[in-house]
C-alpha cells in the first residue's frame, strides 16, 4: 500500500507498507472520525493560549488481500503513517472485496463488510472498539 500527499499541485509518495501476503485485492475508507486530543496541562495551555483546536481527525480503511485476511489501518499522527490495528479473519480463500459503512455522528459503531473466493459474505460489526463475531451470509 502506497500513502501520498498533495504538496504544491504534485503528488509525493510519502510512505508504503506491505499490508497482505500475495497482494491487495481492495480497500475502503472510514468516514474521518474526529478525536480529543489527550494532553498534558502544559501543552492544553498552549493550545488554549494559540487558540488551536484541541480535536483531531482520524483516517481509517479497510484492505482485504489473497491471505483471506480483512485488516483495519489508521492513521498515526506520531508516526505519519498508517498503522494495522486490526484484522479479522475467518474467510477461506481470498478477500475479493470490502466496504466500510457510513455510519455518520457514531464515533463507537462501524460495519464493514467483506466478501470471499470462499463464496460468504461476512458483515463485521464494531461496537465500543471491540470487532463482534461476524454474521455469515453463504
Amino acid at each position: 500500500v502506497y500513502n501520498f500527499n498533495i504538496n504544491k499541485n504534485k503528488w509525493l509518495k510519502t510512505s508504503h507498507f506491505h499490508a497482505h501476503n500475495g497482494g491487495v485485492t481492495s480497500i475502503s475508507w472510514s468516514l474521518p472520525i474526529s478525536v480529543i486530543k489527550q494532553m498534558n496541562k502544559s501543552s492544553l495551555n498552549e493550545q488554549k493560549n494559540n487558540n488551536e483546536k484541541l480535536k483531531e481527525t482520524i483516517s481509517r480503511f479497510v484492505s482485504g488481500g489473497c491471505d483471506n485476511i480483512v485488516k483495519i489501518y489508521e492513521f498515526n499522527l506520531n508516526k505519519n503513517d498508517f498503522i494495522e490495528t486490526d484484522k479479522l479473519t475467518g474467510h477461506t480463500d481470498w478477500i475479493r472485496d470490502v466496504a466500510w459503512a457510513p455510519i455518520p455522528g457514531s464515533n463507537t459503531f462501524n460495519i464493514i463488510a467483506s466478501c470471499s473466493e470462499d463464496k460468504i459474505v461476512k458483515i463485521w460489526k464494531q461496537k465500543n472498539n471491540k470487532w463482534q463475531k461476524p454474521i455469515t451470509l453463504k
